[in-house]
């Protein structure tokens, strides 16, 4: 009982949740690492999260030694990595609430191909449909499957992706879009922000498979009415939000 009602009050005493946006700085409200709890007070906090955080969906919960494994081994890879364990730790939350039976979102292999474009151009910088287009090398992912398959930086290239400036165009589907859903940019558009885009924004949206006008407010707690104003190129049944494109959210 006595644990039960330590939990009950770590919960009580929970933060409240605050929007921060723009670039991550200080100077645009973002909070200090000063201001970040210690990792062992965010995992006293988030403990009643870990402890039922597989059921119903992935099966059994955490056991106690899977837990004590958990709190362990973060530390430890946050040491070899140059990062503050209290940073493993809520991205682990994030991800997965911590359970340890959650897979992967994605089929090999190309969890791995995406993740290295990732690496390369952040995640923001990536359309995961088309790892040869968005930001950074566009090569950088065809490099490494052929590196893998054994491929030397000192032999000859043949991927041209960088060279051209601008990736090959997904041609546009021959079927009309589904209303409100993300679809292959229009013949002939080269990627970046959505046209007639004002110049006073602050923050963009890369927009990638799936993703709908609902889905994107939602996401920024926005109106789908702020969405338009601020990308007046969309239509009232946003039936061309394109992929690959950014828009802006604030």
């Amino acid at each position: 009982m006595r644990g039960y009602f330590f939990f009950l009050c770590a919960r009580a005493a929970a933060q409240r949740y605050q929007v921060f946006q723009g670039d991550g700085s200080l100077t645009q409200g973002w909070p200090d690492r000063s201001k970040w709890l210690s990792y062992e007070d965010l995992w006293t906090r988030n403990l009643y999260v870990l402890n039922s955080s597989c059921s119903p969906t992935y099966g059994v919960d955490n056991s106690p030694n899977e837990l004590q494994a958990i709190k362990e081994s973060l530390p430890e890879a946050a040491e070899y990595a140059g990062v503050p364990p209290s940073l493993f730790l809520v991205m682990m939350m994030q991800e997965s609430d911590g359970c340890v039976r959650v897979g992967t979102t994605a089929n090999e292999p190309e969890k791995y191909y995406r993740a290295a474009r990732a690496y390369n151009a952040g995640p923001y910088g990536v359309i995961q449909t088309h790892l040869e287009q968005g930001g950074a090398t566009r090569c950088y992912a065809s490099d490494i499957a052929n590196q893998l398959l054994g491929w030397t930086r000192r032999a000859d290239k043949v991927c041209s992706f960088d060279s051209s400036g601008i990736a090959p165009q997904v041609t546009a589907p021959q079927s009309p879009p589904t209303i409100g859903s993300s679809t292959m940019p229009s013949p002939g558009s080269s990627l970046g922000h959505a046209p007639n885009t004002p110049t006073n924004c602050t923050q963009s949206y890369l927009v990638t498979a799936g993703d709908t006008c609902n889905k994107v407010a939602e996401l920024y707690n926005i109106i789908f009415s702020k969405l338009r104003a601020l990308n007046p190129s969309l239509n009232s049944e946003c039936t061309n939000l394109w992929l690959g494109y950014t828009y802006y959210i604030s």
